[in-house]
């Protein structure tokens, strides 16, 4: 009977790792596609019968990337715009959260709500009047406008991170601060910052990734090159009426995820425990 069970138990585990497997190679599946076809000569691209990686792979996509002029421009922009919102979230959500946990005041719940229904919008249905927004405000075409529109999506569910975190945090730290006359900012900066580390940079990667990737409103609240991101300043450039070059859209495209890829191996530990310990009950 042991021995039955036993081997019940190993078939289980063998049904569970080939679903996990074949899960995850679905969902890669795109992305290893993209990869290879980045490498191709234009001939390989359109045949009869696909391949997914190249016969004879060529590095000419990439070269043709980085010599386009636009190019480090929207790097750049890109950059700038994904760690101001990042910067911004951090500092606003880790004051919103510290009250929210720590101080009480009339209708806490109720905000706390509202926070996360913020999150619950579509972003195609904020575009329209955001772009009024930011004309009657002269702010279209400005890195203003896209920070802005970033921390509508990011900041609530930085939040909620974050307080989900505060809520495990030991209540005893705190008032004992208090009465050595600490003010919340000292609080925040002395012993909260330090032990939270891990939320902090979860819910800073998380932001900072939303606006890398960030696509609608950089395509819809930018005029001139000046201000566009990658993934918008890739389809005004790469995107035609009447032919795309897809070799360069996926040369593309695997540039852009180069960044995020390499946030995650560099703060994987940091990212799964801050998800880990700032998970709502």
């Amino acid at each position: 009977m042991t021995s039955y069970r036993r081997m019940i138990q190993i078939l289980t585990q063998v049904l569970l790792f080939c679903g996990v497997l074949g899960v995850t190679v679905l969902l890669l599946f795109p992305a290893i596609v993209a990869f290879g076809t980045s490498f191709k000569p234009m001939g390989e691209i359109f045949t009869q019968t696909p391949t997914i990686f190249p016969h004879e792979p060529t590095l000419a996509a990439y070269k043709k990337i980085f010599c386009m002029p636009e190019f480090p421009r929207f790097l750049l922009n890109s950059f700038i715009i994904s760690g101001l919102t990042a910067l911004i979230v951090i500092i606003a959500a880790l004051l919103a959260a510290y009250t929210l946990t720590f101080t009480r005041f009339p209708g806490k719940k109720f905000i706390r709500q509202m926070i996360l229904m913020t999150y619950m919008f579509p972003a195609v249905t904020l575009v329209i009047p955001l772009y009024f927004f930011a004309h009657r405000l002269d702010l279209l075409d400005s890195y203003q406008i896209l920070i802005f529109a970033d921390l509508s999506f990011a900041l609530p569910i930085a939040v909620w991170l974050m307080a989900g975190y505060f809520e495990k945090f030991p209540l005893e730290l705190v008032k004992a601060a208090r009465v050595d006359g600490c003010n919340p900012l000292q609080i925040i900066r002395h012993i909260i910052i330090p032990v939270m580390k891990p939320g902090i940079t979860a819910a800073g990667i998380f932001s900072f990734i939303l606006a890398w990737s960030e696509y609608l409103f950089s395509l819809t609240l930018t005029l001139t090159d000046e201000s566009r991101t990658i993934s918008a300043g890739m389809h005004y450039c790469l995107m035609g009426n009447y032919r795309t070059d897809y070799g360069l859209l996926t040369a593309a495209s695997t540039i852009i995820v180069i960044p995020v890829v390499i946030l995650f191996a560099l703060l994987q530990k940091f990212i799964v425990g801050g998800l880990t310990e700032g998970s709502l009950k």
